[in-house]
C-alpha cells in the first residue's frame, strides 16, 4: 500500500510540475450593429504556467453584410486584479506592446475591416488572487458608433 501511495503521489507531483495548464475563462457579448452584430470576446488562462504568466486573447468581430466592412473596428481591453497590493504585468504576442500597474490595458484598431484581435501574456504580482479582463468591442459604420463589453 505504501508503494502505491508513493507512486500515485510521485505521478501527481510530476504532472503538476511538467504539464501545461489548460484551464481558461471566457466571455462573449453581442449587440446589433447595422444589419448584423458586433461581438466582444475575451479569453484568459485561469491558472498560470510555470513561469507565472498565462495567455489572454481579446477580439471584436462584425458579422453584417451591409456594410460589408466597418470604417474602423477596435478591441480595447483592461485587466484588473483582486488581492492585497496586487498588480498586473502584460505583454503582447500579436505586437510588441506591454503594460503594468493595478489596472492596465490598451487597444488594437483596424480600418476597413470586420475584426480586430490581440493576443498576449499576463501575470499578477504582489498578493494577487485573481486577474480578470474586460474587453470592449467598438466599431464605426455608416456614420454611427456601436459598442459592447464582455468581462471575465
Amino acid at each position: 500500500m505504501k508503494k502505491i501511495t508513493t507512486l500515485v503521489l510521485s505521478v501527481a507531483l510530476f504532472s503538476g510540475i511538467f504539464c501545461q495548464s489548460a484551464f481558461a475563462t471566457s466571455a462573449s457579448r453581442s449587440t446589433s450593429a447595422c444589419n448584423g452584430k458586433l461581438t466582444s470576446d475575451v479569453w484568459i488562462q485561469s491558472m498560470s504556467d510555470h513561469d507565472g504568466t498565462g495567455e489572454f486573447q481579446v477580439a471584436a468581430k462584425y458579422s453584417g453584410t451591409k456594410p460589408r466592412y466597418a470604417n474602423w473596428i477596435k478591441t480595447q481591453w483592461e485587466f484588473y486584479s483582486v488581492g492585497v497590493g496586487a498588480g498586473i504585468t502584460w505583454s503582447g504576442i500579436t505586437a510588441n506592446v506591454s503594460g503594468s500597474g493595478h489596472s492596465t490595458g490598451s487597444y488594437w484598431k483596424n480600418t476597413n475591416s470586420r475584426s480586430a484581435s490581440f493576443r498576449g501574456r499576463v501575470s499578477g504580482n504582489g498578493l494577487c488572487l485573481y486577474v480578470g479582463c474586460t474587453n470592449t468591442a467598438t466599431m464605426f459604420a455608416w456614420g454611427k458608433p456601436y459598442s459592447t463589453l464582455a468581462k471575465v
